[in-house]
């Protein structure tokens, strides 16, 4: 049976909740009179037309005419649905929802599932500090995480106690179903068996705080050495974030994000007071998190582990990120020495180094070039075709024209032309069909 949302409630929502302050927590926005402005999030564009009304608590876009109220800005902006919209809405506001008749059964299954997940986590937490699992502790400290980042990470401990009697299962029926729709649990030929054991847990939060899954790293060395939970109605690895809703909690305004690839990456740029880090849980990159990242701040820097597959992977972020890049949107590396990562090359070089680093991460235009020329020289003019095919059909996935422009420029000079604009294979392609009929012509006569 499907319950509706009482319209007497939506509208209670709306008027409680202040469009400004909703959109302001998204985006950078200037007053102008009685209105605030911003550069649209929706389409790219160099001026702002993007206008907050606080008045009629409306916004609208005079270039791409996007419109709506707040509810529809959290749809459109965070690619949500109206539940989750409403949902995340009441939150902003501090509204409770009315429990009798308003919502889907899918909203009260997630509910479930997040309720499961937060108590379950309280008990790794707790289990952490038990002198019988001291060996979890002694890891942290090895690894060189204090007690002030595992209570903000809420850092805990999946021991192998087998507290899941048969006796419990009958009492707890509704409980233990949750936690193998969650993924804690899994049943194997009719023997339910906990996922993790022996491992240290990485709860994985959404914006508020609520845990949707969970990364676990082994400390007896079972195999694989990570291991994340299974996709489930509340978590999918790949629109995952780790560290996110601490960057958030503990940045008033975030102007960049450095994005790596582990947990411990994470916990130990933020004890080093490097409070914008995320991780992507691996290097699994793709359209979803692009699009969000961009949509947090303009200037995004990536450090993946100094191996093969983090050279890989920062190739690939480049190419899936050039439709994303506007002249507003900025996009770096840093490439670490072979078999670093972030966590332990600030143990061996100190934070002050590291940060140099990130000083001095190389621009996307800087590696685009580095990486066309590395496959492809410019010895003869047949290779400079080649080369310059591939350079313009890249440069061109990018919306942002004053980028575009100078991209083309560098391209220009590497292959000796000045006019860069003439580099758009279809001009090359007119030209030389208007030349070769000019040509004919003057055979004819």
């Amino acid at each position: 049976m499907l319950y509706k949302i009482p319209k007497s409630f939506i509208n209670e929502l709306l008027i409680n909740t202040n469009i400004v302050e909703l959109i302001s927590s998204k985006i950078n926005i200037i007053k102008k009179g009685k209105n605030y402005y911003s550069i649209c999030p929706f389409h790219n564009e160099k001026t702002p037309s993007f206008s907050i009304s606080f008045e009629k608590q409306f916004y609208y876009c005079f270039g791409c005419h996007v419109h709506g109220n707040a509810i529809d800005f959290l749809i459109n902006y965070e690619k949500i649905n109206f539940i989750e919209s409403i949902k995340e809405l009441s939150f902003f506001s501090g509204m409770k929802i009315p429990k009798k008749n308003i919502y889907f059964k899918k909203y009260f299954k997630e509910e479930n599932l997040y309720n499961v997940l937060n108590k379950i986590s309280l008990t790794y937490q707790k289990n952490i500090y038990k002198e019988k699992n001291k060996i979890a502790i002694k890891y942290l400290q090895k690894r060189g995480i204090n007690k002030k980042s595992i209570k903000i990470f809420s850092i805990g401990y999946s021991n192998n106690i087998k507290i899941i009697s048969k006796n419990y299962i009958k009492k707890n029926k509704k409980f233990i179903n949750n936690l193998i729709k969650s993924g804690i649990l899994y049943n194997e030929k009719n023997n339910i068996k906990n996922r993790f054991t022996e491992r240290i847990m990485f709860p994985i939060k959404n914006l508020k705080g609520n845990i949707n899954g969970f990364g676990a790293r082994t400390i007896l060395n079972k195999i694989p050495k990570y291991l994340n939970s299974p996709e489930t109605k509340i978590f999918k690895k790949t629109e995952n974030l780790y560290g996110l809703f601490e960057v958030y909690k503990y940045n008033k305004k975030i102007k960049r994000l450095l994005i790596v690839e582990g947990y411990f990456d994470v916990i130990t740029l933020f004890q080093n007071k490097i409070k914008y880090a995320i991780s992507i849980l691996g290097t699994s990159i793709n359209i979803y998190i692009i699009k969000k990242l961009f949509n947090i701040c303009n200037t995004l820097i990536y450090c993946y582990d100094g191996d093969n597959a983090g050279k890989i992977a920062s190739w690939k972020t480049l190419e899936i990120s050039l439709p994303y890049i506007n002249d507003e949107k900025i996009l770096k590396f840093i490439f670490l020495p072979k078999g670093e990562d972030p966590d332990s090359i600030i143990k061996k070089e100190g934070i002050k180094k590291f940060k140099n680093r990130i000083k001095n991460a190389i621009p996307m235009s800087t590696l685009l070039f580095k990486k066309l020329l590395k496959k492809n020289d410019l010895s003869n003019p047949e290779k400079k075709t080649k080369f310059s095919r591939i350079a313009i059909s890249m440069i061109e996935k990018i919306p942002g024209k004053i980028i575009k422009f100078f991209l083309k420029k560098i391209l220009g000079n590497k292959l000796g032309i000045l006019e860069i604009n003439e580099l758009n294979p279809n001009k090359i392609k007119n030209k030389f069909k208007i030349s070769h009929k000019k040509k004919n012509k003057k055979i004819l006569i």
